[in-house]
C-alpha cells in the first residue's frame, strides 16, 4: 500500500480566488515504511490523530481479506526521519465485523465506525446493512446494529 501525504496540514482555501497568496504551498511525496500490508482495493481508510487506519478490501477480486486493522503513525514521517512501521491493532475486547469489501469507513471522537460493504462472494448477494464501532482509545469492537436490521 502506497501512501502520499500533503505537506500543509490544513487547506483552507474554499471559496478564494486561485491566485490568493494565502493559500498553502503544498507537495506530495511518498511516505518511507519499514514494511508494508498487502496491497488492496475497495478498503477503507480513515485518519485519527497522527494515525492511519486501514480496514477490509480486496487483493483478489471478490475474496475479502481478514478483519485486523492495520494502523501506520505519521507523526514522524517527515523527509529524512526514520521509516513508520505498519501494525497490527489487537482488539483487547468485542467481535470484529465479518470480513468485507466496499464498506464505508469514518472516524468521530477517537472512534472508527464500519457500515455495510459487501462480503465480496458473489456479484449478486445483497449488501451488508451492519454497523460496528472500534473505540481507539479502549481498543474494543461493538456491534451497533439494531436487531430489526439484521
Amino acid at each position: 500500500l502506497t501512501l502520499f501525504s500533503i505537506s500543509s496540514t490544513c487547506i483552507q482555501a474554499l471559496g478564494r480566488h486561485p491566485g490568493d497568496s494565502k493559500i498553502p504551498k503544498m507537495k506530495w511525496r511518498k511516505i518511507q515504511t519499514e514494511n508494508e500490508i498487502a496491497t488492496r482495493s475497495s478498503h477503507g481508510v480513515s485518519v485519527i490523530g497522527d494515525s492511519v487506519i486501514v480496514f477490509g478490501g480486496e487483493h483478489v477480486a471478490r475474496t475479502p481479506f481478514d478483519t485486523q486493522l492495520h494502523v501506520l503513525d505519521l507523526a514522524n514521517t517527515e523527509e529524512g526521519s526514520a521509516k513508520s512501521t505498519w501494525n497490527i491493532i489487537v482488539p483487547s475486547s468485542g467481535q470484529a465485523p465479518i470480513p468485507r469489501v466496499a464498506h464505508s469507513q469514518c472516524v468521530h471522537e477517537n472512534k472508527l465506525y464500519i457500515f455495510g460493504g459487501r462480503q465480496g462472494i458473489t456479484m449478486d448477494e445483497a449488501p451488508l446493512n451492519d454497523l460496528h464501532v472500534f473505540d481507539i482509545d479502549s481498543s474494543s469492537w461493538k456491534d451497533l446494529t439494531s436487531s430489526s436490521s439484521k
